[in-house]
């Protein structure tokens, strides 16, 4: 591990605020420049940090980075749309849809497979429809109390 690499915790670091002490409750991260808005589940207003993403990405180790801006916690994804080869979406349960960058769409369809397959003993599954090419991932038991976060 080097020196601007953190171990995995139960809780995040975030410079100027206490630690939240929940990362399962962070549903996105969006970067922007030198800033990070965290979105979580009991917050109606994403917090506002002058870190950069990668800065988090450090940290949050099973969360996915599918794009420059986000990274994302693969807990909270209701819905893999693949439009095409070089297209794919990945829907929330609040309706939120996040495309994912074509130079990371392999990296992360395997993370979501690993992840997911880890959850197998849960309600979280993942399946393919061939059809239209969309993979389902039912929500866990914390997503179906909760109709908007």
């Amino acid at each position: 591990m080097t020196t601007n690499q953190h171990p995995q915790n139960d809780f995040l670091l975030v410079p100027g605020y206490k630690p939240i002490q929940n990362i399962q409750q962070i549903v996105r991260l969006k970067g922007d420049g030198n800033y990070t808005n965290i979105y979580s589940i009991d917050q109606a207003k994403p917090l506002l940090v002058s870190q950069t993403l990668k800065y988090f990405e450090l940290q949050l180790l099973p969360f996915i980075r599918i794009s420059k801006s986000f990274l994302i916690n693969p807990a909270y994804i209701e819905q893999v749309i693949e439009a095409n080869a070089k297209t794919m979406y990945l829907q929330f349960a609040d309706g939120t849809r996040l495309p994912v960058a074509r130079r990371r769409i392999v990296d992360t369809q395997l993370k979501l497979v690993s992840q997911f397959s880890h959850y197998a003993g849960s309600k979280t599954h993942l399946k393919r429809d061939a059809n239209r090419n969309i993979y389902y991932c039912f929500p866990n038991e914390h997503l179906a109390n909760k109709s908007n976060y």
